[in-house]
């Protein structure tokens, strides 16, 4: 059995040494070339304006006669090994949306091959929140406001798995999770009507 862990320079997070050395988020996305481990999204900003990103790990690249990602075993014949380590590991460098995020979803660039990372395809509730807000540009003349940032935290969850106690209930259902905040419309009585129970008590707890 063979880990990418066990390679020379993989002890955890010794890339920082180098990270901590960088001066801007240029010489940041090659200092990254050099972190092992583990695996991490790393994010910079530095004084110039400029962000970027890389999706740092050590990533062998895997050779075989039928493509195979190192999630299950393969037959110890030789012919599935690895031939060096990645170099095209996703990044980004000052991306015009003009924010970066990230929030344990699937970073990964569509069509991106073969992946390096594996996530469900459904969509992240709290990257969705996170790029609705960064969206906007700011409420200040084009800048954010510890008030915006603030807004993150009182976020409304995406919870599809309410949708299975629900009569007709839309797989869009959003649910706040307090903070003051309150579902519109007088959609928490629809909702206290719709749960079957005994999951009426657990689902009010959620924005009550």
């Amino acid at each position: 059995v063979r880990s990418f862990a066990q390679e020379s320079g993989t002890a955890p997070y010794l890339g920082s040494l180098r990270a901590d050395q960088v001066s801007d988020c240029i010489e940041f996305l090659d200092a990254m070339s050099a972190w092992k481990h583990p695996s991490e999204n790393m994010i910079c900003g530095d004084v110039e304006g400029n962000i970027s990103w890389r999706a740092a790990a050590l990533t062998p690249n895997r050779t075989g006669p039928t493509p195979w990602y190192g999630r299950l075993p393969v037959p110890g014949t030789g012919e599935y090994g690895w031939d060096g380590f990645r170099d095209d590991l996703p990044e980004e460098l000052n991306p015009e949306r003009g924010w970066i995020a990230t929030a344990n979803h699937n970073i990964q660039p569509p069509g991106f091959h073969p992946p390096i990372m594996f996530k469900t395809a459904q969509p992240s509730a709290r990257y969705e929140r996170i790029a609705e807000v960064l969206s906007t540009g700011g409420s200040s003349d084009g800048r954010f406001t510890i008030a915006d940032f603030h807004s993150l935290m009182p976020f409304r969850l995406q919870v599809p798995m309410l949708c299975h106690f629900l009569k007709g209930g839309s797989p869009k259902i959003l649910i706040s999770n307090g903070h003051g905040n309150r579902l519109p419309g007088g959609m928490e009585s629809s909702i206290d009507r719709a749960l079957v129970p005994p999951f009426i008590s657990h689902g009010v707890a959620m924005w009550r």
